[in-house]
């Protein structure tokens, strides 16, 4: 049995994802785009053991809520389905690093040989997972180092994403940082407002190295704006954000699997440019392989309320 803690406002806003359990059930989104009007809840599940065979009928999922983590109470479940994000595409959001290091090969040296430059080798294995989304996939693309770039707005074509992936740059010195939990802050920030299922990946091959803790100046472009892993783990759940990351060599970020698992998604190590495309394909086949489940949404008074899912089979 899985339980998942969302927050509340006016209304539900996000949730934060529980580790799979014994039936192998994890909830990875929850979707209140229609709680207000229709008090109806979604819920994004991972749970490769339910999986049935084509024309067979969606396994029995029995959803539950509380207000305290303790009384909990029943839910209406007013729907089932299998596979929902095929039928209705999957809006992703690509966070890729552009600091200095990028521009290395694989064992940090510097290089002449464009095609083994990690930049090159992350810019291919994206442009691969942009060419095998559906048409009804949507897509972001952001890119940061020291600064923010939003190439491409939530919501465009994959096309769209793979012409600004060419104009990717090697930064001056200034711009060679990487500010890592922050452009993950600044990227959810730009994503909160998409419908429907989604994404946010997140590619570095460091760890968070920011500009004005480094330095002691301000940065260029955000002064001395700055984010912690809990207070991205905090974002994601509130706006209701898958976050997967990807750790691109060696050198990884040790917080960055935290919040990638707290959102309900899972962390990558890849140490080359095949692991990496294959790690993006996981990553597509595991979203669309999900189930959905619409419940009735209880509406007692509090500021949280916890879900959990069960299944009897």
């Amino acid at each position: 049995m899985q339980t998942i803690r969302h927050s509340l406002a006016i209304l539900m806003l996000g949730a934060a994802a529980a580790i799979a359990g014994a039936q192998g059930i994890s909830i990875t989104q929850i979707g209140t785009e229609n709680l207000l009007g229709f008090q109806k809840t979604r819920l994004y599940i991972s749970a490769p053991l339910l999986a049935v065979a084509p024309g067979l009928e969606p396994p029995l999922v029995e959803a539950w809520e509380s207000g305290d983590g303790k009384d909990w109470q029943p839910r209406p479940v007013l729907e089932v389905s299998l596979e929902p994000n095929a039928d209705e595409g999957i809006s992703f959001f690509l966070l890729l690093d552009n600091s200095g290091s990028m521009w290395t090969d694989m064992d940090g040296r510097e290089t002449a040989v464009a095609a083994d430059l990690r930049v090159e080798r992350a810019k291919a294995a994206a442009l691969s997972f942009l060419s095998a989304l559906s048409s009804k996939d949507r897509v972001g693309l952001a890119v940061f180092n020291t600064r923010y770039w939003g190439a491409v707005p939530p919501g465009s074509q994959g096309a769209e994403a793979a012409r600004s992936l060419q104009e990717i740059s090697r930064p001056a010195s200034e711009d060679a940082f990487t500010e890592l939990y922050l452009s993950m802050a600044r990227g959810l920030g730009e994503f909160a407002a998409e419908p429907g299922r989604r994404v946010l990946i997140v590619l570095s091959d460091g760890e968070n190295y920011p500009y004005a803790l480094v330095t002691g100046k301000h940065n260029p472009e955000s002064g001395t704006a700055a984010a912690t892993p809990a207070g991205v783990i905090d974002q994601a759940i509130r706006d209701g954000v898958t976050v997967y990351a990807v750790r691109f060599g060696s050198q990884r970020d040790p917080l960055i699997a935290n919040i990638a698992r707290e959102s309900g998604g899972r962390a990558f190590d890849a140490m080359d440019g095949d692991e990496l495309a294959a790690v993006y394909e996981t990553i597509r086949r595991d979203v669309l392989a999900e189930i959905s489940v619409d419940y009735r949404a209880g509406m007692a008074r509090g500021e949280k309320r916890w879900v959990r899912v069960s299944s009897g089979t």
